[in-house]
């Protein structure tokens, strides 16, 4: 750590936190915006488990394939009204964190390809997912 600035605390108010704090992690959305092929608003309107019957980990992820009816393009380019990606179901402590969904599902989805994998799209951490609510805040950090 190397400090780049010192300011007397009693300066500091609440409100500077919790700016520095909204500035921060908004610099860190639009990174993951940068970083993502598509970026969808929808619903999801099917989830498939995918049956894998070679384990190749204990930390298997136990895929399961989810389509998304869009309702919005963000980012990007498609040229249908679906689009599938994949996502862990696993309650193994590799994928914890990872966003689980289900059908009826509304929301934001951050979409890149795992080129090493099958080049298809997969979710596996929980900033690649925003509830619809936040469809105003995610546009405004596209602009």
């Amino acid at each position: 750590v190397v400090e780049v600035a010192s300011k007397d605390s009693r300066e500091v108010t609440n409100k500077q936190v919790l700016d520095a704090v909204a500035g921060n992690q908004d610099k860190k959305v639009r990174e993951r915006l940068k970083s993502s092929e598509l970026v969808v608003s929808g619903q999801i309107i099917k989830v498939d488990t995918i049956i894998n019957k070679k384990i190749q980990s204990e930390h298997e992820p136990q895929w399961a394939i989810a389509e998304i009816r869009v309702d919005s393009l963000l980012k990007g380019n498609m040229q249908s009204r679906t689009i599938l990606f994949r996502f862990p179901t696993s309650d193994d402590v590799m994928w914890v964190d990872a966003p689980r969904f289900s059908i009826g599902q509304k929301g934001i989805w951050l979409l890149r390809r795992q080129i090493d994998k099958d080049d298809v799209f997969t979710i596996t951490e929980k900033d690649d997912y925003y509830s619809i609510e936040r469809l105003g805040f995610i546009r405004s950090l596209l602009r």
